[in-house]
């Protein structure tokens, strides 16, 4: 009688950890929640290909973030810096022979918040008092690697300067229209702080005022604005 061997069943694989990507405020990379420091040559990579979501082919990345070196030399620099990456590669990416994007799983910030940015802008949807509060609870202070000048990334850092902006401004008036006159006054002020001469911003914040009840400081505020804008002007003629 054949003897029947038994069948081995291999363990499960242990699923990837948690990889968040941080870049509004300042660059930072946690693998299950432990912060780790790449190189410099890795984070330039990471975050590109973070303002990137469709990914790049390694030509060009090579050629962005290494514009100074010839291609051979720019792909020599791209490959070390695949090579110098924390942990397991394929926990950070996801590559072919010819292109590289972020693993899906890898939770980006700036991704995130334009989700919200999104929902909270598209005005032909209402936003229930659920979605409001969560909207309102996200933090749009932050600039995108406030700290990095790269010629790559100036684009990308003003993009996301405006839509937050924008967004901070609709959120006060949405905030406003529902009743929430204290959360539509800190939204304002928000924007009002990363862009002091903006006047939507403190057109915005004087509106929020409005709806709070607060006539008097609105007028104050409107008109210590108006004396800002007035110097600002006559500085520069």
């Amino acid at each position: 009688m054949a003897r029947v061997l038994p069948v081995v069943v291999p363990p499960p694989a242990p699923p990837p950890p948690a990889v968040d990507l941080e870049l509004l405020g300042g660059f930072a990379l946690r693998l299950d929640g432990r912060e780790v420091q790449p190189t410099i040559a890795a984070r330039r990579l990471l975050a590109l290909l973070a303002v990137e979501p469709g990914g790049l082919t390694r030509a060009r990345a090579a050629a962005v973030l290494w514009p100074a070196l010839d291609q051979a030399r720019a792909g020599a620099a791209l490959r070390t810096a695949l090579h110098r990456l924390p942990g397991d590669r394929a926990h950070l990416l996801q590559g072919t022979l010819e292109r590289l994007r972020l693993a899906p799983h890898v939770s980006v910030d700036l991704a995130d918040r334009r989700a919200v940015a999104a929902r909270i802008l598209n005005l032909a949807l209402p936003m229930p008092a659920e979605d409001l509060g969560r909207a309102a609870a996200c933090d749009f202070g932050a600039d995108l690697l406030p700290d990095w000048e790269e010629h790559w990334l100036a684009p990308h850092q003003e993009r996301w300067r405006q839509q937050r902006l924008h967004t901070l401004e609709t959120l006060s008036a949405r905030l406003a229209e529902a009743g929430w006159a204290g959360a539509a006054v800190d939204a304002a002020l928000v924007a009002v702080h990363a862009d002091g001469l903006r006047e939507s911003a403190h057109e915005t914040l004087v509106a929020a005022y409005l709806a709070a009840g607060n006539q008097i400081a609105a007028r104050a505020y409107r008109a210590s604005y108006r004396e800002l804008l007035r110097r600002e002007l006559d500085a520069r003629n």
